[in-house]
């Protein structure tokens, strides 16, 4: 056994640092932060990633970082596929039944846990509903960076 916190268990052998351009190299700190509560999202929102952030594949995982905030958040596989999907067009709706589809899903089965990760990355300011004004998240210092990691399926 080591003598890590269970963050680090979770997050071992990921990188310490990632290059995102226009940014340059980024710290990367890994840390679990599910106090904030979260908003609601609905079937026929439509969601679009931020002008705020920058992304990078590492390996099968998206490392998301926030400019303003200095945050990170790595997400899985399937939360890179949604991420991806948020165009600002199509529906939660519509992208959640395409995902099902592709996994072979009933739609049921998925909807919530896939909610789950927009309303989150809602409250962390990394989607936004187009054509309205972008806001800090709810008791987020902009000095002090928060890390979050997606599991794959989330929330299960």
């Amino acid at each position: 056994m080591s003598d890590l916190d269970p963050v680090d268990d979770v997050f071992a052998g990921r990188p310490d640092t990632i290059f995102v351009d226009g940014v340059g190299e980024v710290p990367v700190h890994y840390v679990d932060n599910d106090e904030a509560p979260l908003p609601p999202v609905a079937p026929n929102d439509v969601y679009a990633i931020s002008d705020e952030v920058a992304w990078r594949g590492v390996g099968d995982e998206l490392v998301v970082y926030h400019q303003r905030l200095a945050t990170s958040h790595v997400l899985d596989s399937v939360s890179s596929l949604l991420w991806q999907c948020l165009d600002g067009v199509g529906s939660l709706h519509e992208i959640f039944v395409d995902i099902a589809d592709a996994f072979g899903q009933e739609l049921d089965s998925i909807v919530g846990d896939l909610a789950t990760v927009v309303a989150e990355w809602k409250r962390d300011s990394l989607v936004v509903v187009p054509g309205e004004p972008v806001a800090l998240p709810v008791g987020v210092d902009p000095v002090l960076p928060t890390w979050r990691h997606l599991m794959d399926p989330p929330n299960n």
